[in-house]
């Protein structure tokens, strides 16, 4: 029978099991993938995956009310004011991240750039140094 090792045992009977190293090289996967899939069915009795369990949990679902009641009057609120008035009003600390995801599937618009970083004078200078970039480039491709 091909991909089967058979041993004689120590009171007679025989044993067989699968060749491990032909079997992948065979369906071209690795042996730690067959090694995996051999323990699972001897300790399941299955080698179908186990079915899908719907992923992670979604943190902030159940303060979605909450959220849009807080950008629909001030949409220009950024992420982190929005973790604010969500933590005050729920007792759930979302971070940042959490708060762009659930904004996304809400299909509200975030708003990420906090707006006193206009006034920064580094945020001024690094604009400044950019714009300054920028005319020069289209000056020199202008000359062209």
């Amino acid at each position: 029978m091909p991909f089967l090792t058979c041993v004689k045992g120590d009171y007679g009977g025989t044993r067989c099991e699968p060749d491990q190293p032909e079997i992948a090289e065979t369906f071209s996967i690795s042996l730690s993938s067959v090694e995996d899939w051999l323990r699972t069915y001897r300790t399941t009795g299955r080698l179908k995956p186990r079915p899908f369990t719907g992923g992670a949990k979604r943190a902030l679902q159940a303060q979605a009310q909450v959220i849009v009641l807080a950008v629909k009057p001030q949409p220009g609120r950024t992420l982190a004011e929005l973790c604010t008035v969500v933590a005050t009003k729920t007792g759930v600390s979302p971070i940042p991240s959490m708060m762009c995801r659930e904004l996304q599937l809400l299909n509200l618009p975030p708003k990420k750039l906090c707006t006193t970083d206009n006034a920064n004078p580094r945020v001024q200078k690094l604009r400044a140094e950019h714009h300054a970039k920028t005319e020069a480039t289209l000056r020199f491709s202008s000359n062209i």
